[in-house]
């Protein structure tokens, strides 16, 4: 459902069994039996792939309070040892010798050959070294977080904007940080974001257009509006809408933008309708000819503002006010 392999796929069935025993049993912690073995394993997997610090920092100790991995810096052959020493009995999945996976290939092929002719503590060093990049990752995240706190100009459940010119005024390995942290706060799961896409992101902001878009996997747009970077969950357009109405209604469901409009007679006269409203019109009765039809814009759509003579583009009217290219087709 989600494009997951079979192994990515049974990783969240696992920590999902994992979390429903933690509640059942109403425990505090999930330990996991993860050792220096594989946190070496997956330091040299996140670089094969290429990565920055957060991969190179391999799987932290404990996670989000909850996850806790005791055993991250005991190698697998000291386990071993300990457990024949004391003859207690263990499985081993007959799936890890099976080298068709990139795992089980580093752990059967590349790494006896680098503890035999380059290191034999390549194991211990890999997981020194990852606990090192890990608190500098986690200095640096904190930076971040701060920053894309003051460069954060609104939020909600589905998307999110940010300051352009306070973004580019960040050194450039905090702009990446701060929009994965975006990246990250709209969508949660970003394992099919990569460097390549960031630096897209700071291309589009930098550009000089004032509007651009830019489809992310996973359904994320990121879309450049005049002085602010809106990232939010792929959006259809929204299908044309066109009601004709032969009286003036009460109220109207426009279901295809999910907005209503409400329409209400009212008697009064320059002096008494207040004029600044950005959600209310007032419209001269005697004026409208029926049948009302309430629709989204077409192209070539013209209208006379308030206080000119003349007429104006609707399309211009929105680029005077700048409002974004995915919202224009939402406004009634």
């Amino acid at each position: 459902e989600n494009s997951l392999s079979s192994q990515e796929a049974a990783r969240v069935i696992r920590y999902r069994f994992l979390e429903d025993v933690k509640e059942r049993f109403h425990a505090s912690k999930i330990a996991l039996g993860h050792n220096a073995d594989d946190q070496a394993e997956t330091m040299m997997m996140w670089l094969l792939r290429g990565t920055g610090l957060k991969g190179l920092g391999g799987m932290p100790p404990v996670r989000e309070g909850v996850i806790i991995r005791p055993l991250i810096e005991t190698t697998r052959e000291e386990i071993e040892t300990f457990l024949e020493k004391n003859e207690i009995p263990f499985v081993i999945d007959s799936s890890n010798q099976k080298t068709q996976y990139l795992r089980n290939k580093l752990r059967h092929e590349l790494f006896p050959l680098l503890r035999e002719n380059y290191n034999p503590q390549l194991v211990k060093n890999l997981v020194q070294t990852a606990s090192v990049l890990r608190t500098e990752d986690e200095y640096l995240e904190s930076i971040a977080e701060d920053a894309l706190k003051k460069i954060l100009l609104s939020k909600d459940g589905e998307s999110l904007a940010i300051d352009n010119k306070g973004l580019l005024s960040l050194p450039l390995a905090i702009q990446f940080r701060c929009l994965r942290g975006a990246l990250e706060q709209i969508k949660g799961d970003l394992r099919k974001i990569t460097s390549t896409h960031l630096y897209d992101i700071i291309k589009i902001v930098c550009n000089d257009m004032p509007n651009k878009l830019l489809k992310l996997p996973q359904g994320i747009m990121v879309e450049k509006s005049y002085n602010k970077l809106i990232i939010k969950l792929h959006q259809t357009e929204p299908s044309p809408f066109n009601y004709k109405f032969t009286s003036i209604p009460d109220w109207v469901i426009i279901e295809e933008i999910g907005k209503e409009m409400k329409f209400e007679i009212v008697e009064g006269d320059d002096h008494t309708i207040p004029k600044k409203d950005s959600h209310i019109a007032y419209l001269d009765g005697g004026k409208i000819l029926m049948p009302l039809t309430i629709r989204n814009t077409k192209p070539g759509d013209r209208f006379q503002p308030l206080g000119m003579k003349g007429e104006k583009k609707i399309k211009d009217f929105f680029i005077d006010e700048k409002v974004p290219l995915k919202e224009r087709k939402r406004v009634p």
